[in-house]
């Protein structure tokens, strides 16, 4: 997952980032540092043209404003799945804000004795937030099964059915159900590209847009309607 750091201390900065690969080091992590900026015009860019969940290390005060809360709203409402973690020396601007309790996955103080334990703690929780969400479930004739999000190519509606296909990189399977509440359970990866499809993005090899097709790395064709072609050719380059 893609962490981008708000801070203008440039030794917090560099701490920051050293810790970080120290913890990807230690617990086979990928936490990937995508931007680091004391700019908030910089970090606001990014936020609205990002397409994926992020982590956002933001020190609350720049410059004696406080630039770290006004981004992380904006953060929060263009996508509240996003983790906000506050980095401060003046707990005040959080302790009776109840709206910024429950925008912040967290607040870490920047102390030399502490900032280190609670930065890991807060990056281990996330990891497995991210674990227990990581995988759809769906139930069978002898019970229920789970498969990573990772593995998912796509979910098809059959036709002139209430059936939906999903294809994985183990296979296939088949389920009644509803592409409508499949979507609410899937992560920011799948895209609802077409009325009978749901594809997971990162498994986007390119896209036709004569045909509108979606070929995907397991040589597997779907479709897409026109209303998606935008957000398909930010992930990947289409044929003409």
């Amino acid at each position: 997952m893609n962490i981008i750091i708000f801070e203008d201390n440039h030794k917090m900065q560099m701490l920051c980032k050293k810790l970080i690969d120290e913890f990807n080091k230690i617990y086979t992590a990928d936490f990937f540092i995508k931007l680091v900026s004391d700019d908030p015009f910089l970090i606001k860019n990014f936020i609205l043209q990002k397409s994926s969940s992020a982590i956002f290390l933001l020190d609350i005060l720049i410059d004696n404003e406080t630039e770290g809360i006004l981004l992380a709203k904006i953060i929060h409402e263009k996508n509240p799945k996003d983790k906000i973690i506050f980095m401060t020396m003046y707990p005040e601007y959080i302790k009776y804000n109840t709206a910024l309790k429950l925008i912040a996955y967290n607040v870490i103080y920047k102390s030399k004795k502490h900032f280190k334990t609670e930065l890991f703690q807060t990056l281990q929780s996330i990891m497995m937030d991210f674990s227990k969400n990581s995988f759809y479930c769906y139930n069978h004739m002898l019970g229920h099964n789970r498969i990573l999000y990772q593995d998912i190519y796509f979910f098809e509606r059959l036709k002139n059915s209430k059936k939906i296909c999903l294809e994985y990189s183990n296979g296939m399977i088949t389920f009644m159900g509803s592409l409508v509440k499949v979507m609410k359970v899937l992560d920011d990866r799948f895209l609802r590209c077409h009325a009978s499809y749901i594809v997971n993005k990162h498994k986007i090899k390119r896209i036709d847009v004569r045909t509108k097709q979606i070929f995907l790395e397991n040589n597997r064709v779907c479709y897409y309607s026109y209303l998606h072609k935008k957000e398909l050719e930010q992930w990947i380059k289409p044929q003409q």
